[in-house]
């Protein structure tokens, strides 16, 4: 059994409480993790990109082009080869879209953008950088779909779609990137399923099952 040695202590030392979301790049030589600045409790506050050198504890905010990071959805992913890192954010006409984000500069590029009103978020990346996985939500059509995007092409391939469940609270790829885990739940049924999906595409296996939200 695993023991706990020493007492948790906060990673930033600035702006305690309003930071979370870590994500730790490939090589484990930095962390990045969002940040929120301005009354928080109050909901109008301003969210940014903190990237931390472990050994130093240097830290360097990012300065973006959005006028939103929407953190509740999905937080940040550092791509395989380090470079640059997967946000959900908002553009200035307040579309939802998922953005590639340059480490060293803060420049975004779009990868995914909702032009009809939906929303994308919890993205993941492929292990070899390649395609990104995420959820889209069509309020048009009432549905929500796990969908595979070829970065190179860009084209999109539907893995999963559902009416009413929700998808998501984080997508897991297998080592190999052969297999997707992901949460379903079910308000209908009142339960919470943790379920893998092969990313080449079929039906879902369920793993485990819970009654609630």
């Amino acid at each position: 059994a695993r023991k706990v040695t020493a007492s948790p202590t906060p990673l930033p030392q600035r702006f305690i409480g309003s930071n979370g979301a870590p994500e730790w790049s490939p090589d484990g030589k930095y962390i990045a993790y969002l940040s929120k600045r301005g009354p928080v409790l109050r909901g109008d506050f301003d969210t940014r990109i903190v990237v931390r050198t472990v050994a130093t504890g240097e830290e360097r905010e990012l300065v973006l082009d959005l006028p939103r990071i929407v953190g509740v959805f999905g937080g940040i992913r550092w791509s395989p080869d380090g470079g640059s890192l997967l946000v959900t954010a908002q553009d200035a006409k307040g579309r939802y879209g998922l953005y590639r984000t340059d480490v060293q500069i803060g420049a975004t590029t779009p990868i995914v953008r909702e032009e009809s009103g939906g929303i994308v978020y919890w993205p993941a990346w492929s292990p070899d950088g390649k395609s990104i996985f995420f959820v889209r939500r069509d309020f048009q059509q009432k549905i929500r779909q796990l969908v595979v995007r070829d970065l190179e092409t860009g084209q999109e391939k539907e893995l999963l779609r559902t009416a009413w469940s929700h998808i998501g609270r984080g997508l897991a790829l297998s080592v190999d990137g052969s297999q997707l885990a992901f949460i379903l739940s079910d308000p209908a049924a009142g339960s919470t399923s943790l379920k893998v999906i092969r990313t080449a595409g079929g039906e879902p296996r369920e793993l485990l099952k819970l009654r609630g939200p």
